[in-house]
């Protein structure tokens, strides 16, 4: 019994999935999510020399010490750093996932 060999066709080729390029963009947004988080944290931190408030909750009468100011501008530093990084990442992860999608 002769063999038959089966024709292939052109146009039946497998799609090349971008797996790579997805994932790399889903944690470049997952990235900017956690300095969002971060940033918080700063301002919590920011929030609580203000206030003058310890992790006990209890209040404190005394004056902010130039330590403290010195302290809160290094926080809001880091904390405006975080945001304005985050917002960048953020961008940047949301245009690559649509350029895949669009693809």
């Amino acid at each position: 019994m002769p063999e038959e060999t089966i024709p292939s066709l052109q146009y039946a080729t497998p799609i090349q999935r971008p797996s790579g390029r997805i994932w790399a963009s889903a944690l470049i947004l997952l990235g900017g999510l956690a300095l969002v988080g971060f940033g918080g944290c700063f301002c919590i931190a920011i929030m609580m020399i203000v206030e003058r408030t310890g992790f006990n909750g209890q209040p404190t009468t005394l004056p902010i010490s130039s330590g403290d100011r010195i302290l809160l501008i290094v926080f809001g530093a880091l904390a405006a750093a975080c945001f304005v990084t985050a917002i960048m990442l953020i961008y940047l992860g949301t245009k690559a996932l649509l350029r895949i999608a669009r693809s």
